[in-house]
């Protein structure tokens, strides 16, 4: 199971106040879910950490594998390249 670290918890939320602004007040938003104005306009002029690109390469990585192979593959079936 993974544990959420305050960061991604962090990101997760400020994700839902950008996805939602369209169709909600964004003070709403804010106190919907707890966040300062400061503190999201700080998350969105912040660059993506190197643990962050890291984890979308290697997901990326794993889509193309998987589409690859054309069927439903487990864990164990990928090989390091």
């Amino acid at each position: 199971m993974r544990v959420a670290s305050r960061g991604s918890r962090t990101a997760e939320v400020f994700g839902l106040v950008k996805a939602h602004q369209a169709n909600y007040s964004i003070s709403m938003l804010y106190g919907i879910y707890n966040v300062s104005e400061s503190g999201y306009q700080a998350w969105l002029k912040r660059k993506p950490s190197e643990r962050t690109v890291a984890d979308l390469a290697l997901g990326d990585r794993i889509e193309a594998i998987h589409r690859q192979s054309r069927r439903p593959t487990g864990g164990r079936e990928f090989k390091p390249s």
